[in-house]
C-alpha cells in the first residue's frame, strides 16, 4: 500500500462579463467542446456556473466558469463575484460597437479585484474578412497593455488558444 499524498488541486473561478448576445455562453459551450447553435440561443438570466476538470501535463485542473448575464441590472453582484475570481474574461462583440464600449466600463469594475494580466480581452465575431482592432478600443488596449484574443465561437477560432492562456496564467499564480 502506497503512503504517498495526492495533492488536491484548487478551483480556479474563471468569470465571463460581457454585453448581451457577445457570445460569453456559446464561449463557455465550445470550451466544453459542445456544438454551436444558433436556434439554442437563450440568453443568461443572472449567473450561471460549469465546472471543466481536465488533465494536461500530469496535472489536473478544476475550472468553474462563471457565466453572468450581460442585463446591467446584475452588475451589482459583480464585486462579491469578483472577490474569489482567478481570471476574467471580458467579451466584445467585433460587429457591435456598444459591446466594445461596455467591456471599458466593466474593466472600471473589474481592476480593483484583479491584476491587469488575469484579464483577458476577447473580441467574439471575427469571422471571414480581417478585422482591425476596433477605433474605441486601442487606446484602451494600448493603456493598460492587454492583449485582444479575437475568437469565432461560431467558427471554433480561437477557442483552444484562450483555454491554453488561462492554463498558462493560473500556472503564473
Amino acid at each position: 500500500m502506497s503512503t504517498q499524498k495526492v495533492k488536491k488541486a484548487a478551483y480556479y473561478k474563471i468569470v465571463f462579463l460581457g454585453d448581451r448576445e457577445t457570445g460569453k455562453t456559446s464561449l463557455i459551450r465550445r470550451m466544453f467542446e459542445l456544438p454551436f447553435s444558433e436556434d439554442d440561443y437563450s440568453p443568461t438570466s443572472g449567473l450561471r456556473y460549469e465546472n471543466l476538470d481536465f488533465t494536461q501535463n500530469e496535472k489536473k485542473y478544476y475550472l468553474q466558469f462563471c457565466d453572468v448575464s450581460g442585463n446591467s441590472i446584475y452588475l451589482e453582484l459583480l464585486s462579491s463575484i469578483l472577490k474569489s475570481a482567478t481570471i476574467v474574461l471580458l467579451i466584445f462583440d467585433y460587429k457591435n460597437e456598444e459591446s466594445q464600449e461596455r467591456i471599458k466600463q466593466l474593466f472600471e469594475i473589474v481592476k480593483d479585484n484583479l491584476p491587469p494580466e488575469r484579464i483577458f480581452i476577447i473580441g467574439n465575431k471575427f469571422e471571414k474578412e480581417k478585422k482591425e482592432i476596433p477605433k474605441q478600443l486601442i487606446s484602451f488596449i494600448s493603456k493598460n497593455n492587454f492583449q485582444i484574443y479575437p475568437i469565432s465561437v461560431k467558427e471554433n477560432k480561437g477557442i483552444q488558444l484562450i483555454l491554453q492562456s488561462i492554463i498558462k496564467t493560473i500556472d503564473k499564480i
